[in-house]
């Protein structure tokens, strides 16, 4: 809030504009967020180690299911299922922690704050933070559990026929049905990141109450980004996504701060 001097009246700006021209306003704010050097090396390497955690997970979870299999008679998709699920716990305990303090990072530069390696560690520095980040985490897990279980079915069942295709548009079913969800929570993660001594009830209450009227346009937005991610790792692999996936982070936070700010901003 600005203030012109002694006995002046605050000054209260209501902020209009098309839930269009708000999602295309975050998305030109996170290019140049991410256009300065620092912003962009930062993120790169944190999606980098982020991304080797979470393939580890991967890893140890089909290394350890494979010496079960060694040394038990147990059925082969017990084996499969086991497999799959000590990967999604895996990722919840290891991996997540670390991809919310990747998105702690584009929280501070898209609010201008100074930021370093103790942000990316934020939520494994201690037990509080850590349990803070399994809560932030189960609950957006919930709502991915639709695109889960759609990629667990295209996994069992595809094969190169119709059935395999019917399977591969219920599959992009799941993961839209995911996007709905998650788009529920707009504003959450980003309150209970932004500030750590907000309780996650409160931080959900808020996130509600930021999104309340934008379903529909949070849901083009998340879908969007998910679009632009997919292409670009089909197209281009790896190289592309390391410069999609830091830019859609920012864009998640520019959007939620241009939400919070929709009704009024005060100088």
């Amino acid at each position: 809030m600005y203030v012109l001097g002694k006995g002046e009246r605050k000054l209260r700006i209501r902020l209009c504009e098309t839930p269009r021209a708000r999602r295309r306003a975050a998305r030109e704010r996170a290019s140049e967020v991410l256009h300065l050097a620092e912003n962009r090396a930062t993120l790169v390497l944190a999606c980098i180690a982020s991304a080797v955690v979470s393939f580890a997970s991967y890893f140890v979870a089909w290394a350890f299911a494979l010496a079960v299999s060694e040394l038990s008679c147990e059925d082969g998709f017990v084996l499969w299922l086991f497999t799959q699920l000590l990967t999604v716990v895996l990722l919840l305990l290891l991996a997540m922690p670390l991809w919310l303090g990747t998105y702690r990072l584009a929280l501070r530069m898209v609010d201008a704050r100074s930021f370093g390696m103790e942000d990316y560690f934020y939520y494994i520095k201690n037990s509080a933070t850590y349990t803070r980040a399994l809560g932030i985490s189960a609950r957006l897990l919930v709502r991915w559990i639709p695109a889960i279980l759609g990629f667990w079915v295209l996994q069992l069942f595809f094969d190169y026929d119709l059935v395999g295709l019917l399977l591969a548009c219920f599959f992009a079913v799941t993961v839209l049905l995911s996007l709905v969800f998650v788009g529920r929570l707009c504003g959450f993660v980003t309150m209970a990141i932004a500030d750590s001594s907000l309780s996650l009830g409160k931080a959900q209450q808020r996130g509600a109450v930021i999104a309340s009227g934008e379903q529909m346009s949070t849901l083009r937005f998340h879908f969007g980004m998910a679009w632009r991610m997919l292409l670009s790792l089909l197209l281009a692999g790896v190289p592309l996504i390391l410069h999609t996936l830091p830019s859609s982070m920012l864009a998640t936070a520019c959007y939620v701060r241009r939400l919070s700010a929709r009704d009024d901003i005060l100088y």
